[in-house]
């Protein structure tokens, strides 16, 4: 089952398949990431408002620096890491799904506990966009209003269904974005999980 167009209009879903997403190197050799989605669309690293990405972590060593985003990052695979800050209390991810948050313009060095990781990663420009990621397992029904909602597929396949007759399937990795101002899920179903990612526009930026 499929979701009934993916041509990008406002009020219709976009289904982003894993197989389309690119994977681009880090300059220091310390891993490679996958833009899920962003806004502006196509924007560089200096201008989004909001950045959806999964990366595969190869190493230790220091995270780049992002002046006024806020960052949090969902472990998926691997070991896990300390999230090791410049000042003031670190963070262990240990098991998958596990979350961490944190200052974009804070030096956080990642400490690998054993071997490679991958992570999902939501960066929010401070003051312009706020937002919270939650798991979604079999069963939930989800009403919400937001500006965005992007569900992202981990482990196994869900089915989301929206309002009485539309439904698509979500393969590992697989998202759907929604962009309409009100977002219906009526149901998830499936092995795996989604991770929600719920984010609303600030005041003083609409």
């Amino acid at each position: 089952m499929s979701w009934p167009g993916t041509d990008g209009s406002s009020d219709i879903p976009r289904l982003l398949r894993a197989g389309a997403l690119l994977a681009r190197a880090w300059k220091n050799g310390g891993g490679m990431t996958r833009e899920i989605a962003c806004e502006p669309a196509g924007a560089g690293l200096d201008h989004f408002d909001w950045r959806i990405s999964v990366a595969e972590i190869a190493k230790s060593g220091p995270f780049s620096l992002y002046e006024g985003v806020d960052r949090q990052l969902v472990l998926l695979e691997g070991e896990g890491m300390h999230l090791l800050p410049a000042c003031g209390v670190s963070q262990s991810l240990e098991a998958p799904m596990a979350m961490a948050h944190f200052a974009g313009e804070m030096p956080m060095y990642a400490e690998l506990r054993s071997g490679p990781t991958r992570d999902f990663n939501l960066m929010l420009r401070r003051g312009r966009w706020h937002g919270r990621i939650e798991r979604w397992a079999a069963g939930v029904t989800a009403g919400l209003t937001a500006d965005v909602l992007l569900l992202f597929c981990t482990g196994a396949a869900m089915t989301v269904m929206s309002g009485e007759h539309h439904g698509c399937m979500l393969h590992p990795d697989d998202s759907l974005l929604f962009t309409a101002p009100t977002a219906l899920i009526s149901r998830v179903a499936g092995k795996g999980e989604l991770l929600a990612v719920i984010l609303d526009r600030d005041r003083a930026s609409r």
